[in-house]
């Protein structure tokens, strides 16, 4: 766990300067929380660090296997006994056997000296599971914050491009209006109006294509999440 949180802190900073350079916000959230956001709750890398963990588990059995073991054992009780000695005690009550009290209790301390080094390959193999173990939540975590920082960047990218369309609107919508006050003057021609008209229709048409471009774009990220969440 340890590991890996270090690991993202380290990709999230990288994933910062992306978003300084892309100059906006998609959402409410910022692309580093986003990043944080994916890194905690998607049950693919859940999975990886589930499996890391129950690897720590294996590797504490392990290493447990070279320490001694202490075994207690206690019994009392009655129970009947029908033994040559039991016997002979009660031939002359004509018995097989009799009833006796049981009482004992043992503590038995063992220690491995040599296994024929089974338990330091056992070890040494649970150390390599978990070593790749780490490298599996990393591998994932990279591809899930990869993931998000393009889905977010292309966002980032499409509102940009729509700040700049709706500019360059305003600046013809302008143009067209002089135009029209020049030509109603007569200081311009029908030609010349008919340019600012098409120019000012083209900047309208730009703009409704780069918003159908960030719907797409919002749709496919929402899409992806809602999969990858479900996966």
């Amino acid at each position: 766990m340890h590991f890996k949180l270090k690991w993202s802190k380290a990709l999230v900073g990288t994933a910062g300067v992306v978003a300084a350079l892309a100059g906006a916000s998609a959402s409410a959230l910022t692309l580093e929380e986003s990043v944080q956001t994916a890194l905690k709750s998607y049950p693919s890398i859940q999975k990886a660090q589930a499996a890391r963990m129950a690897i720590e588990g294996d590797l504490g059995v392990a290493n447990s296997r070279f320490r001694p073991t202490i075994d207690l054992a206690l019994g009392y009780g009655r129970e009947y006994s029908n033994n040559p000695t039991t016997r002979a005690i009660g031939l002359a009550a004509n018995k097989e056997g009799r009833y006796l009290h049981r009482q004992e209790a043992s503590i038995t301390l063992t220690q491995v000296l040599f296994d024929g080094y089974s338990r330091d390959s056992e070890v040494e193999k649970q150390n390599a599971l978990l070593k790749g173990a780490g490298y599996d939540i990393r591998d994932e975590a990279e591809t899930v914050a990869a993931d998000v920082v393009f889905a977010y960047v292309d966002i980032l990218r499409y509102l940009e491009t729509l700040r700049l369309s709706e500019e360059n609107l305003e600046v013809h919508s302008k143009i067209l209006d002089n135009v029209k006050k020049r030509v109603d003057a007569g200081q311009s021609g029908i030609a010349d109006l008919q340019q600012a008209t098409a120019r000012q229709a083209s900047a309208k048409s730009r703009i409704a294509e780069v918003r159908l471009d960030l719907d797409k774009a919002e749709i496919a990220s929402t899409g992806w999440l809602e999969s990858k969440q479900m996966s």
